[in-house]
Parts: structure tokens; C-alpha cells; sequence
């Protein structure tokens, strides 16, 4: 008897450990595509969202791989909820406006088409606009040895910084990011592995 209970607890732990592996390796796909007309919730080229900060933010929210896929277009980042609060007081909350990836796992790749039908970053230009906000993305407390954050195919532009914001810093995903610290792309207080790439 004692037996037949140690090998069902063997059964049940090698259970429990396969199914705790395909947790941890799934992954999910989104597709953005500003010039989609579908049902706007990301699960297909048809229904891409049109709103990058959408995805994003789902990604943020969600857990194991999230692979975002975004056809040509020019994304501005429009949505407080990324930031974080405080909010400062001393600028406009829509200069700290930005795409805000706060966890490992998350992978942007641009240089679709619009509809998705192929990828060619040269000519299906995809575009990360600050306009003119202190920066377009921030990486903020991303801390992982066992996966990466990857920007692969984009064009990051329109951040901008100055060296006396002092009181306009903000805080984002629990880390103060310095708005005289880079203009497109601001990384704070994040080990683990980040590629750009273009």
C-alpha cells in the first residue's frame, strides 16, 4: 500500500510539474494595425487593435511571453494609464505620455503591412513618436534573468529632455524616471536583457 501511495504521489508531482511548464512556456500573440476595421481586440490581423497603448498595457497585465505584432504606421503614446502616479505637478501629465513596458517577457516586432500580409521593415516603416513628450518608451523595473524585453523593427523619435525638469520626474511601475534622462527611450532600474533592434 505504502508503495502504490508513493508512486500516485510521483504521478501527481510529474502532473503538477508538466502542467506548471506549459504555464510558464505559453505565450500570446497580438496584432495592432492603425488602419485595421475589425472588432479591435487584437487576436487577429482582422481585428488588430488600432491602439498600440491597448497592447501594451495588456501585455503589462499579463503573464509568460507576449508577442506584439504592429503593422506600419505612426503609434503615439495617449494614455495616463501607463504612467503610473504620482503624476508631477509641474508639467503637463501628457509630457510623461510614453509606451511603458514594466515586465520580462514582452517582445514588440514592427515592419508589417497593413493587414499583416508580410514583413519588411525597411518599406512598412512603423513609427514610435514622442511628439515632442519627454519620452516615447520607457522600460521601468523590468528585473529577470530568464527572459528578455525585445524592440525589434521600429522607428523611435520625437522624445526630448532638458537638464532642469527637477520636480517633473515621475514614477513609473514603482521607479522614479528622471525625465532629463534620454529622450526616446528611457531605461530605469531594469536587469534584465533588453534588445533593440532594427
Amino acid at each position: 500500500m505504502k508503495n502504490v501511495n508513493q508512486k500516485v504521489k510521483a504521478i501527481f508531482i510529474t502532473l503538477m510539474l508538466c502542467v506548471f511548464t506549459q504555464m510558464s512556456n505559453a505565450q500570446t500573440n497580438v496584432y495592432v494595425d492603425i488602419a485595421a476595421t475589425g472588432s479591435n481586440n487584437g487576436t487577429s490581423w482582422i481585428n488588430a487593435f488600432t491602439d498600440l497603448n491597448t497592447a501594451i498595457a495588456n501585455a503589462n497585465a499579463g503573464v509568460g511571453a507576449y508577442n506584439i505584432y504592429v503593422a506600419q504606421g505612426t503609434y503615439a503614446a495617449t494614455s495616463a494609464t501607463l504612467i503610473g502616479n504620482p503624476l508631477p505637478t509641474s508639467a503637463p501629465a501628457s509630457s510623461h505620455y510614453n509606451f511603458c513596458i514594466k515586465r520580462e517577457g514582452i517582445k514588440l516586432y514592427g515592419g508589417y503591412a497593413t493587414g499583416g500580409t508580410s514583413r519588411n521593415v525597411k518599406t512598412n516603416s512603423t513609427t514610435l513618436n514622442a511628439f515632442g513628450n519627454y519620452h516615447a518608451v520607457v522600460i521601468a523595473g523590468v528585473n529577470s534573468a530568464s527572459d528578455s524585453v525585445v524592440i525589434d523593427g521600429v522607428r523611435i523619435t520625437g522624445g526630448s529632455n532638458t537638464t532642469s525638469l527637477g520636480s517633473q520626474n515621475a514614477v513609473m511601475n514603482g521607479v522614479t524616471i528622471f525625465a532629463a534622462n534620454g529622450a526616446g527611450v528611457n531605461v530605469s532600474n531594469s536587469n534584465a536583457p533588453i534588445l533593440f533592434r532594427s
